[in-house]
């Protein structure tokens, strides 16, 4: 299990760590006395079966698999301001785990359908690379003697603005084989999330 370490829990209090050490248990115990009586629970075996299920049924909707919790971390300016937080929802590690995995099987054709010019969150492509194509371009100007002008757009809150009508769309437009788009759209449909503030916890709310 590759997740990192450190993090905090979700809403079912369990670390990373824990999974990892049971995972890790299991497979001293079992390598060292493979016909013990008394093995521990094969963790990784029984992650593949839930995920394999949810693959093929979707999240149960009475599960608390794909809730969160949120928490409005400040950022800068007016504190009385809801605009100046910026929210982080934490997952449980066992979601983490599984969206993961699916983000890995992904990974190959997101390079290939995803334009060179973006450059973060995909694998071999690093956010610096623009940073040195601006320092690029300044100097060809500087050494042609020619005018130029760069522009910064930064939509607000861009996350917030992708419906899952339009995620699913892209999905389909990319011909995404269809178990696979099943699956992302099954996590966002039964995805709820928690705010807590100081310690009080909000009512529930349907993640739309």
């Amino acid at each position: 299990m590759s997740m990192p370490n450190g993090k905090a829990s979700g809403l079912d209090g369990i670390p990373t760590e824990l999974w990892k050490l049971l995972a890790t248990e299991y497979q001293k115990v079992s390598s060292s006395n493979p016909n013990a009586k008394d093995l521990p629970p094969d963790l990784i075996f029984l992650l593949q079966i839930v995920f394999n299920d949810i693959e093929n049924y979707g999240v149960a909707a009475d599960s608390n698999f794909a809730e969160g919790w949120m928490c409005p971390i400040y950022k800068k300016k007016d504190k009385t301001d809801i605009a100046n937080y910026c929210p982080i929802t934490i997952l449980n590690a066992d979601y983490k785990t599984f969206t993961k995995a699916l983000a890995i099987k992904l990974a190959p054709i997101a390079l290939k359908i995803i334009h060179p010019n973006q450059a973060g969150f995909l694998k071999g492509r690093r956010i610096d690379d623009h940073t040195e194509l601006i320092k690029l371009m300044i100097r060809w100007c500087e050494t042609e003697d020619e005018d130029g002008l760069l522009i910064l757009l930064d939509q607000e809150k861009a996350y917030n603005k992708i419906t899952h009508k339009f995620l699913n769309e892209t999905l389909q437009a990319f011909h995404i084989p269809d178990n696979f788009q099943k699956t992302v759209m099954g996590l966002y449909q039964n995805a709820n999330t928690t705010i807590i503030i100081n310690g009080t916890k909000s009512k529930e709310i349907k993640i739309t």
